[in-house]
Formats: C-alpha cells, sequence, structure tokens
C-alpha cells in the first residue's frame, strides 16, 4: 500500500483531467481524513481547487471547520502538490448514511463493481492492498456516477 501511496505524487503532473484529479483525492481521503473523520464525511466533488465534503450534522460541521486546514495541508503534501486549496463542508445526512460501508473496513465493492465496468475491475486487482483497492473502487465509482448522471 506504501508504494501506491508513495506513486501518486509522481504521477500529479500526468493527471489533466479533473476528475482524474479527484479521483486522487477522494483515494487519499480515508489516509488524511483518519478513521473517525472519514466515519462521518463524505467528499462529494472538487472544484476549482475547493474540495466539497458532507457532513451529518451541524455538530461534525463544526467538528471539520476546526481542522479543514490541516487537512488541506495533509492532502497536498501527500500528494506534492497544490491540488485543494480549501474545504468547503456542507451537511446532508442521507449522503454520509448511503456511503456507509456494511461493516466498517470494507466498501461494498460489489455496487461500486456495477458502475466502474469489468477492465477498471480487472485492472484494480493489481492493487494488492485490499482496503486500498476498495477506497479506489469507491472513488472510481463516485466519479463514474457524476458523470453519467451530467
Amino acid at each position: 500500500m506504501r508504494a501506491i501511496f508513495q506513486a501518486l505524487p509522481g504521477l500529479m503532473d500526468e493527471l489533466k483531467n479533473a476528475e482524474a484529479l479527484e479521483a486522487v483525492v477522494f483515494v487519499m481521503w480515508p489516509r488524511v481524513a483518519g478513521v473517525h473523520l472519514c466515519e462521518h464525511s463524505r467528499p462529494l466533488r472538487l472544484e476549482d481547487s475547493t474540495l466539497y465534503v458532507a457532513v451529518a450534522d451541524p455538530e461534525w460541521k463544526r467538528e471539520f471547520k476546526q481542522c479543514a486546514s490541516e487537512i488541506v495541508f495533509k492532502l497536498n503534501r501527500s500528494l506534492r502538490c497544490s491540488i485543494v486549496e480549501r474545504v468547503e463542508i456542507m451537511i446532508d445526512s442521507k449522503m454520509i448514511d448511503s456511503s456507509q460501508p456494511h461493516s466498517k473496513n470494507a466498501i461494498n465493492v460489489e455496487s461500486s463493481s456495477l458502475s466502474v465496468g469489468a477492465s477498471l475491475m480487472n485492472a484494480s486487482q493489481n492493487i494488492g492492498d485490499t482496503e486500498l483497492r476498495d477506497h479506489f473502487l469507491e472513488a472510481a465509482a463516485v466519479c463514474i456516477d457524476r458523470r453519467d448522471s451530467k
């Protein structure tokens, strides 16, 4: 897993597509936000250097406001470039409820795989760390679903 995270910064110069940059930020989200914050939030989109994040209620919004600058710093430091300049926090409890995995450590890859397609599923098998693979597939599914809904 460490090798993949170390390789991501080197790819950032090659990624010019906004959806690809967003997918990378989404993949990094659990690592940067941490388990506790990740359980109560979901990145929604990356737009013009602003990362939009959904939280369940006003209390979590306050919590996130306190650590938003730290999250921006950690994301940019992890990627070795300034992709995110600020975090915009929005209250959307339905989005959080729908994004929670069935178990704490497993993403519902079965539902994600339907929207990412067989070729991406096959390619993702090269990611040895199953948790990282699941996060990657979830981020890819979100990006594809958003693109298809436009």
